[in-house]
């Protein structure tokens, strides 16, 4: 009888489960409490005298669950009286229908966190009303789109799962994870997305050596045109600040009241971007460690090849009854044997030095994540990537 806090906590567990659709896709027992939570939170709002949030409540659990009854066993009368008020009035405003289209026939489809299709989707009959739309693949997680689907209308819904599965969401803002893909690539993402935010430029920064110290590099792309302008800020020894990222994607963003000691506009040669600090050496890198084991694989093959030949002459010295023909046969089992041992060592050798080279060795596109960062301008809109590309 306490329908106010009924209300309230139903609200609260709602809340809860909006920011989970991850979980509630993968679970059901969690859907079935969501379930429960829109019935019993409609209801209390209904007893409350707030009919218009106990319609919509109820609405939603009817949108979420459309083959779904309201079972008379688990709710009370008056619980299933206006589950059946709504549903009537719903029906009296139309239908519609959602088109989903994905770029990938592998990604997942969910409606109200209800699976739907692999791929595309195509959904008719809908009760009008808000609709929550996550596509998913595998274990990567996507993003929700919440669409509003009018009475009698048509919605399509185009997912490039190729560009939001390259974007994750952090604490400290969108990161764009490259997974070493080559600088066209990277910048290909990022127009993407400047498009997909109808933002006018996109400006790329990343931490490289240059010049034999590390510095904050960035590209200013023009979305449209693709054209680039070019500006580094040389860090080394200190960690930049997030206040100095923004500054120079202000700088880049076209904020020409945005200065640096030493700002460094002309764009170098690209193998002067990677070349390596001048005080840390060059490490090894894994492909010569997979050579070096391949050569102590093949030592420790060519070891055995001459430890069973070994064996074979000495077997046969021991059966020949000639005696200098015997010493001979003797002779070469034992120099046999003793090239079987240097192959055997030098082979357990190479192995071991490869093995402590894959560990220590520097990877060749190593790299951190780009993150982006706003850039608001008097007459664009712009944002910031940082990180390596």
């Amino acid at each position: 009888g306490d329908y106010d806090r009924a209300a309230a906590n139903a609200r609260a567990a709602l809340a809860i489960y909006d920011r989970a659709p991850g979980q509630l896709t993968s679970e059901a027992a969690l859907r079935e409490l969501r379930y429960r939570a829109l019935i019993v939170g409609a209801r209390a709002l209904e007893a409350t005298g707030r009919g218009e949030d106990a319609f919509s409540l109820m609405s939603e659990a009817i949108r979420s669950f459309p083959d779904r009854s309201i079972n008379g066993a688990q709710f009370d009368p008056t619980a299933v009286a206006l589950f059946r008020k709504v549903k009537q009035e719903l029906s009296k405003q139309g239908a519609g229908t959602i088109d989903i289209k994905v770029d990938d026939p592998a990604a997942t489809v969910f409606i109200d966190e209800q699976f739907v299709a692999s791929g595309s989707a195509h959904l008719e009959k809908l009760a009008p009303g808000p609709y929550r739309v996550y596509v998913t693949k595998g274990k990567e997680t996507g993003r929700v789109r919440d669409v509003d689907l009018a009475p009698g209308t048509s919605l399509t819904i185009d997912v490039p799962w190729t560009l939001e599965a390259a974007f994750r969401n952090t604490s400290n803002g969108l990161v764009l994870e490259t997974h070493g893909a080559d600088n066209s690539k990277t910048i290909e993402l990022a127009v993407r997305l400047g498009h997909a935010l109808g933002a006018s430029s996109v400006v790329l920064l990343s931490i490289q050596p240059l010049n034999g110290r590390r510095a904050i590099v960035g590209y200013s792309i023009d979305v449209e045109s693709q054209s680039k302008a070019f500006a580094a800020v040389q860090i080394d020894p200190v960690t930049p600040s997030s206040a100095t990222l923004k500054k120079l994607a202000a700088l880049l963003g076209g904020d020409k009241s945005v200065t640096f000691p030493e700002l460094i506009t002309k764009e170098p040669a690209r193998e002067d971007l990677i070349t390596a600090r001048s005080d840390v050496p060059p490490g090894p890198s894994h492909t010569s460690a997979l050579v070096l084991g391949g050569l102590g694989l093949a030592a420790l093959v060519a070891a055995g090849g001459f430890e069973l030949s070994s064996r074979d002459t000495y077997g046969e010295s021991q059966r020949e009854a000639d005696d200098a023909r015997q010493h001979l046969l003797y002779d070469s089992a034992n120099s046999k044997y003793k090239v079987a041992q240097a192959f055997a060592i030098g082979g357990a050798v190479s192995i071991v030095a490869a093995a402590v080279l894959w560990i220590h060795a520097r990877p060749e596109h190593a790299g951190a994540p780009v993150a982006f960062v706003p850039s608001v301008e008097a007459d664009s809109i712009g944002f910031a990537a940082m990180g390596s590309f």
